[in-house]
């Protein structure tokens, strides 16, 4: 049981963890309340990310770290973008 079930999660809630302490600048993030953003800054505990823009002017929002659900390094974002383009 142990195998199958606890070490896997433990596995990928360590993984989740570390990529969320080395999140920075201009990755793609999911928060658990399903908003979808930007990072531009990042604090010890938050990420101020921008969601979109309203008349010109970007919609910033601050949001703690432990309510990121999914997190897309930069550089991974733009891979799969070109990749979706080629094919």
């Amino acid at each position: 049981f142990y195998f199958l079930v606890i070490r896997p999660q433990n596995r990928s809630q360590k993984e989740h963890d570390e990529a969320v302490k080395t999140a920075g600048k201009g990755d793609l993030v999911v928060t658990r309340g399903g908003l979808h953003g930007k990072v531009t800054a990042v604090d010890d505990d938050t990420f101020v990310i921008e969601v979109g823009t309203l008349k010109g002017s970007p919609i910033k929002l601050t949001v703690e770290k432990k309510s990121v659900d999914r997190l897309t390094k930069a550089g991974q974002a733009a891979a799969k973008t070109e990749s979706k383009g080629t094919s």
